[in-house]
């Protein structure tokens, strides 16, 4: 029995695809150019126009080169580094916006609180003036009578400084603003306070920068923030130290900066997250009451600015105030 079979030959030839086919295919994997063929053989054809010619024909996929493949993990991921610093950004930004809608929103409640006790004592305070006067010229003026009368007369007119600063706390002053140099401000204000006996041992350093953008401020509320800020780096160094006072432009010069540098004790971070809220101080009772940052606050985010500490226990303080320049 014969099992043996005959076999035809046949020859299959498959036709050469259309060129802009191939080029399209070439273009998939990024060579657009005669040059971008790399003809590495990673993806076992001799060269990327044989490789390309076996996808059109159903033998191989498009995708399948290693170069692309890396160079498209690589663009994957300086995609994904790009994106995560843009998030890490805007939670920073987040944050610090959270915070101070928290901070805004404590000093308006507390300040609304304020000014109602304010208003409330403002009345007998100053009935108690008018009426200590009155009994102050009646009494013989070296009697035990009088020197009493005259205390009373300094403690209500020191409650009376006080309700003025609750009122000042609470925004309850109108801004009377105009466009100045804030050099001059800061010219002024040191003038005024370091011919005062607590600045005899204190050097004041001054670094102001020249053409310095003007600013649309009020200059008594101003100068009451530059005023607090200065004395409490004072009392920060016990009336012994180096005062820096800087100003300058922001990068974008869009902001004017001052900045107050202190060689006192420094702060911790616990203190530092505290030292804007109404009433807090870290000075002796009866020194202080504990408003005149909070005050400082307040009338800088009426300006549409800011304050920012920096600081670290024993480095001494840089409170920088930022103001947006006029228009």
């Amino acid at each position: 029995m014969d099992l043996g079979r005959a076999f035809t030959p046949e020859h299959l030839d498959t036709p050469t695809p259309p060129e802009e086919e191939i080029r399209r295919i070439l273009a998939v994997t990024g060579k657009v150019l005669l040059e971008d063929e790399l003809n590495c053989g990673a993806c076992g054809y001799p060269s990327c126009r044989e490789k390309a010619i076996a996808v059109l024909q159903g033998f191989a996929e498009a995708e399948m080169c290693l170069p692309y493949m890396v160079e498209k993990l690589e663009s994957v991921q300086e995609e994904l580094t790009r994106a995560n610093s843009e998030l890490k950004d805007s939670l920073t930004t987040l944050q610090k916006t959270q915070q101070q809608l928290v901070q805004s929103e404590k000093l308006a409640s507390v300040g609304q609180l304020a000014a109602g006790v304010a208003h409330e004592l403002n009345n007998p305070l100053g009935g108690i003036l008018i009426y200590s006067g009155l009994l102050l010229e009646q009494a013989d003026k070296e009697s035990r009578q009088a020197q009493d009368l005259q205390r009373i007369m300094a403690e209500t007119d020191r409650c009376r400084r006080i309700v003025r600063g609750l009122l000042d706390f609470s925004r309850q002053t109108r801004i009377d603003a105009a466009i100045v140099n804030l050099n001059k401000i800061l010219s002024s204000t040191l003038a005024l306070v370091t011919e005062q006996a607590l600045f005899l041992n204190i050097q004041v350093v001054q670094q102001l920068q020249e053409s310095l953008p003007n600013v649309f401020v009020d200059v008594g509320q101003i100068q009451q923030v530059f005023l607090n800020i200065i004395l409490n780096a004072a009392d920060a160094m016990n009336g012994r130290g180096t005062l820096s006072v800087r100003s300058e432009t922001s990068p974008e010069g869009d902001q004017v900066l001052v900045s107050f540098s202190d060689t006192g004790s420094g702060m911790t971070p616990e203190i530092i997250s505290r030292i804007f809220e109404p009433f807090f101080t870290t000075k002796p009772r009866g020194r202080g009451t504990g408003l005149g940052l909070a005050i400082a606050y307040g009338i800088v985010q009426r300006h549409h600015g800011d304050i920012l500490v920096a600081s670290q226990p024993g480095m001494g303080s840089t409170i920088t105030v930022t103001l947006p320049t006029a228009a």
